[in-house]
């Protein structure tokens, strides 16, 4: 027979916790998934004797597809409880795992959850447990019906059920994720509703475990080059091949981007691909605190249009862009986005004459005065029509912007980083931070498509590309200077003694 310790301190509270609640967030082959395992055997011992003297419990296990709960799920239940001792397992979809041993009934019903339709299942589900194995990849709105659904069985009736609990595991998710902001680690999107941040407040009564990272990185202050130790705080290694050296092999040939979120257990914006701005760091380039805008600055505003509407707001001081505000929309055309963007600017920054011409500076891609398919307005007359002027930024090629965006990320100016953003923006520094990418393309080696990949982050980062060159950062590539060029006096007195070389003799 099999005995299981959890090795590590988090492992620990977090299989001890009798919160509703509780969710394990940590690296590969940290041990939270078998903890949820034994979590559900648990669960099944602490409940009461029936009149008939069995324990009944009933488990849910929950994964985004049946293909990664064969593969990975179910491998690491049936090792534990193999069905030739524990009771049969009906591998029919869902699968079911009947357990009878001693006085426990338990059955565990796998499940896979593929998009937020599956919310159906919940309808008449009546559970004591359910586990959300890798909950990164799964949708809010089915966790959030699990919780209303188990404590259901047994029946009142029969004894009820003892400490009914949500449990859930997961690696480190993308920023964007509701967990990290729940968690208060990432802050909400300024685009947030009041409803939407009231959801995302943490609930007293759930727990959340982080546990410590696979890895410890060092960085070269002088090169900039990583190196990674082991972590001697990192758990469940008695239970790894080589321990502290699985780590170090996992890495190898890996992005960083894959190191940070399943090693390093680090919440960080990550796409399969290559990060365009690869100069831009949290650490140098994100502001401690929400960011003011000065008075008597303009305020520089870049948009983007399409479905996705977005804009980032900023300003620019002795040689340093403040990015301050962004407002990013969803499925949406310009009639809507455009007076939610006035809105904005009138409440955000109530100081700002919008009427003065100079005071809002608002750019946008220069495709934005151009008429779409099923509207004669182009973008540009729909604002203008809220009152918003918006003027073309200066070019819309990709490799322009580019450039303005690697200059502000690399320059320095006083000391401080030539582009500082706000934390409240989000979506911005998501981008940045390497969603917005190169998609990898699917040859033999490492070649990536040529134009990033068009998705939810290529919009914030377009639109603080098109921010950036309306204020002169496309000037400071050209002519090195972000002031605008000043009249040069070329009259001299004639001499038919000098030439360009000097005096004739």
């Amino acid at each position: 027979m099999k005995v299981f310790r959890p090795d590590g301190a988090t492992l620990t509270r977090f299989m001890a916790s009798p919160a509703p609640v509780k969710i394990a967030q940590g690296p590969i082959g940290s041990g939270k998934s078998l903890a949820c395992v034994m979590s559900i055997w648990m669960k099944a011992l602490e409940q009461v004797k029936q009149a008939d003297g069995k324990r009944r419990c009933r488990a849910h296990v929950f994964r985004d597809t049946y293909n990664k709960l064969e593969d990975t799920t179910l491998k690491t239940w049936l090792e534990w409880f193999p069905d030739r001792e524990f009771g049969r397992f009906y591998w029919s979809k869902p699968m079911l795992h009947e357990i009878r041993v001693g006085d426990v009934e338990l059955d565990v019903h796998f499940v896979a959850l593929e998009d937020e339709r599956a919310v159906d299942y919940f309808r008449s589900l009546e559970t004591t447990i359910c586990w959300f194995n890798e909950l990164q990849f799964m949708d809010r709105a089915l966790f959030d019906e699990a919780v209303t659904r188990v404590g259901r069985y047994p029946r009142v009736i029969d004894g009820g059920a003892v400490g009914p609990q949500v449990i859930a595991d997961m690696n480190a998710p993308d920023e964007t994720h509701w967990v990290p902001i729940m968690r208060g680690e990432v802050l909400p999107p300024d685009w947030f509703t009041e409803e939407q941040r009231r959801a995302h407040r943490r609930p007293a009564t759930w727990e959340f475990f982080v546990q410590p990272p696979g890895l410890l990185e060092e960085k070269d202050a002088e090169t900039d080059d990583v190196r990674y130790q082991p972590n001697p705080e990192a758990e469940n290694l008695k239970y790894l091949p080589g321990g502290s050296a699985y780590y170090l092999n996992a890495i190898q040939g890996k992005t960083k981007a894959w190191i940070d979120a399943n090693v390093l257990n680090r919440v960080s914006a990550r796409r399969d691909g290559k990060p365009v701005l690869r100069d831009f760091s949290r650490k140098d380039h994100v502001a401690r605190r929400p960011l003011e805008a000065v008075p008597g600055l303009p305020l520089i505003v870049g948009t983007d249009h399409g479905r996705r509407p977005c804009a980032v707001i900023g300003q620019h001081l002795r040689g340093t862009w403040y990015v301050l505000h962004e407002l990013v929309g969803r499925d949406m055309g310009a009639d809507q986005f455009a007076p939610l963007l006035r809105k904005e600017l009138a409440q955000r920054f109530p100081d700002f004459a919008h009427d003065r011409r100079e005071s809002v500076q608002i750019w946008g891609d220069p495709s934005g005065d151009f008429r779409g398919q099923n509207d004669e307005r182009t973008p540009f007359q729909i604002f203008a029509k809220h009152g918003l002027r918006v003027r073309e930024a200066p070019s819309f090629l990709f490799t322009v912007r580019l450039q303005a965006m690697e200059a502000a990320l690399t320059r320095r100016s006083e000391g401080r980083p030539g582009l500082l953003v706000s934390p409240t923006c989000t979506a911005r520094i998501a981008a940045l931070d390497g969603g917005w990418h190169y998609r990898r393309l699917k040859v033999a080696g490492e070649r990536y498509a040529e134009e990033p990949e068009k998705d939810e982050y290529s919009d914030p980062a377009d639109a603080l590309g098109y921010m950036l060159l309306g204020g002169g950062e496309g000037r400071t590539l050209l002519r090195g200077s972000a002031e605008r060029p000043k009249p040069v006096d070329t009259r001299v007195p004639y001499s038919p003694f000098r030439r360009a070389g000097g005096v004739r003799w």
